[in-house]
C-alpha cells in the first residue's frame, strides 16, 4: 500500500503505513527504505538522515546485520 501511495506521490499517506510497519516489525528494511523516499521527495534532508540512522540501528540491535545495498542507495539518492 505504501508502495502505491509514494506512486501517487501521496507521500504523508505513505508514511502512515510505514510507521504501522515498523510498529509491529521495527526491523522491516523495505519501511525504512519507503519513508526515505517520501521524506527525501519532500526534501526534508534531516528527516532522511534520522530515518537511515533508526534503520541501521533496529538492524544491528534485532537481526545482527547491516543495511542492505539498496537502503544505502536510496540513502545516497536523497541525502
Amino acid at each position: 500500500m505504501a508502495e502505491l501511495l509514494i506512486n501517487e506521490k501521496q507521500y504523508d499517506k505513505a508514511l502512515i503505513w510505514c510507521d504501522k510497519i515498523l510498529a509491529l516489525d521495527n526491523a522491516w528494511e523495505k519501511a525504512y527504505q519507503l519513508k526515505i523516499i517520501c521524506y527525501g521527495e519532500a526534501k526534508r534532508t534531516a528527516l532522511v538522515e534520522k530515518v537511515y540512522r533508526t534503520c541501521i540501528a533496529n538492524l544491528q540491535n534485532e537481526l545482527g546485520i547491516s543495511i542492505s545495498y539498496s537502503t544505502e542507495n536510496i540513502y545516497k539518492k536523497y541525502s
